[in-house]
């Protein structure tokens, strides 16, 4: 599946011009323009674990399943470039994709960690009071350091440092649900539904984003 965005009919125009005569417009440019595809994907079913913080829980058993319809995607053939946050969960639901691949860029990068949360082990009950609580309020760091405003900033000055190291790529980048949800309710206007979306999210969902739009949503 081939596919085509403003930034395949009108490239950027050099950088370096637009610095030197409208460094004001450059900056703006720069925060809006988008050369690269991204296409999205949240990291397989995990196995909880009450014995060890959430950021290093592992893949359940046969987690990687309900990936394989995903493996063999027209669109994941086109991926030139890997991206996984640094957790382990991540990495893992991204090596099979890997193996498919003949000899890409692959990187782990903490820009698309989920948002920062707690060590304590919390029942279904209070984690999803939690996380009602930390997608309602999103000026709050709520269950951890970080607020979801704050989270959504991260993610998002990861996707401009992709922008500055890669031009007209399509890039695949592992992350978790509640970055996700955020990342995606922002740019469908949706912010004040993200919490309904986020529960609606499935493991190995997959999102595509062309030109700061979303192609193909990730819910």
């Amino acid at each position: 599946m081939q596919l085509f965005g403003l930034a395949d009919i009108f490239p950027p125009p050099p950088a370096v011009f637009l610095k030197e005569l409208f460094p004001e417009i450059a900056v703006l440019y720069k925060s809006y323009y988008m050369s690269n595809t991204y296409i999205f994907l949240r990291h397989a079913e995990t196995k909880k674990d009450p014995n060890r913080p959430a950021v290093e829980w592992v893949l359940a058993e046969d987690a990687l399943l309900a990936l394989q319809k995903h493996i063999d995607a027209e669109i994941f053939s086109e991926v030139e470039v890997i991206v996984t946050s640094t957790e382990e969960k991540a990495f893992a639901t991204a090596r099979p994709i890997i193996a498919t691949l003949d000899d890409i860029p692959v990187l782990r990068e903490s820009q698309f960690n989920e948002v920062k949360r707690g060590d304590a082990f919390l029942t279904d009950e209070e984690f999803l009071t939690q996380k009602k609580d930390q997608l309602t309020h999103l000026d709050r760091p709520i269950g951890g350091p970080e607020s979801g405003e704050e989270a959504l900033q991260r993610f998002k000055d990861g996707l401009r440092e992709l922008e500055g190291q890669y031009q007209n790529k399509t890039i695949l980048i592992v992350s978790h649900g509640t970055i996700l949800s955020l990342y995606f309710a922002e740019l469908l206007k949706k912010l004040s539904e993200v919490f309904d979306r986020w529960e609606q999210l499935e493991f190995c969902a997959v999102g595509i984003v062309k030109d700061n739009q979303v192609v193909q949503d990730i819910v």
